[in-house]
């Protein structure tokens, strides 16, 4: 009966889930519309962190119960899991992302050599307290100089005219987005706290749960976002959210947790290569897709995909 119960709730969760992602999605283009502004920075800064809310919520909970490599393996999936197969599978289903001179080509390596820090860290003997105020202190080093490179990719302003139409959109816009917000915090909440009971009552192993099970349930936001943005025309905005999400999940996650922990993490050698390669991997894809015609086609989707599936087969191996 309760696993019929963990399944249902799990079920509805993911539902809500997809009507928030709509809703924040359709919000920030409305914003980024009425205003004019540049939507890929307030989606690598706000929705980045957004979607990294179950991420949080799996931090809070290996906090509180004093096993913080639970965090670190779901960041470390997280991770790998949203610039394969979440990027993937939005290139594929939008017949390819034009990134263009939306993202500066330097981002792609700064993001990578972020996405590999809490490995190394770990690897190279825990993170302390130390490590964790240095880790969130380079994040917003990192969005300083996201900002600051914003004429490289801003969009021409196409604010409309001030007056009653222009507040009244931009309120309705607002209202969606703090709703869809909401919404997409609680449903996160409750994908992370059914999914990871139902892992428990399937008896997961530690190292299997926490990167590859909760890896991908963590991941569900910026899937449903980067789906939405497709279907709206928008296919770029993902590569915005999936990047702002993998430098917040990298530092300000396990500095948070550093921070707050007495505890030391440490991971397994072949853990570090494995993932230290797939990551490796994953970017190089991505450097050699946006320097080759600034796109991500359908076929290079896949390829991502595939790389994400051979992750997944290396964690039965170890």
């Amino acid at each position: 009966m309760m696993l019929y119960f963990y399944i249902f709730t799990f079920l509805l969760s993911f539902i809500s889930l997809g009507v928030a992602s709509g809703l924040v999605a359709n919000a920030f283009v409305g914003v980024t519309r009425v205003l004019g502004i540049n939507e890929y920075i307030i989606t690598f800064i706000l929705v980045g962190a957004a979607t990294s809310l179950p991420e949080i919520f799996v931090s809070v909970a290996s906090f509180i119960t004093n096993s913080p490599a639970v965090s670190v393996g779901n960041v470390i999936g997280a991770n790998l899991a949203n610039i394969t197969l979440v990027l993937g599978i939005v290139a594929f289903l939008a017949g390819g992302i034009d990134i263009g001179n939306k993202i500066p080509k330097k981002i792609f390596w700064v993001s990578f050599v972020l996405a590999l820090l809490p490995s190394v860290l770990v690897f190279g003997g825990g993170i302390n307290r130390l490590d964790g105020v240095v880790l969130c202190l380079i994040f917003l080093a990192y969005v300083y100089v996201f900002v600051s490179e914003a004429e490289l990719f801003e969009k021409p302003a196409r604010h409309l005219p001030y007056g009653v139409h222009f507040f009244s959109d931009l309120f309705s816009n607002v209202k969606n987005l703090i709703i869809g917000l909401a919404l997409l915090s609680f449903s996160a909440l409750f994908i992370v706290f059914f999914g990871s009971s139902f892992a428990d009552y399937l008896s997961l192993n530690t190292l299997f749960f926490s990167t590859i099970f909760l890896g991908l349930v963590t991941t569900l936001p910026e899937l449903l976002f980067g789906i939405r943005s497709a279907i709206l025309n928008h296919p770029a905005l993902a590569m915005g959210n999936i990047l702002g999400s993998v430098v917040f999940n990298s530092t300000v996650i396990p500095g948070v947790l550093s921070i707050l922990s007495t505890a030391q993490t440490t991971i397994s050698n072949s853990t570090f290569l494995i993932n230290s390669f797939f990551t490796f991997i994953a970017f190089f894809f991505l450097s050699i897709f946006s320097y080759s015609g600034s796109k991500i086609s359908r076929n290079e989707g896949l390829l991502l995909i595939l790389l994400y599936v051979l992750f997944f087969i290396s964690y039965f191996m170890l």
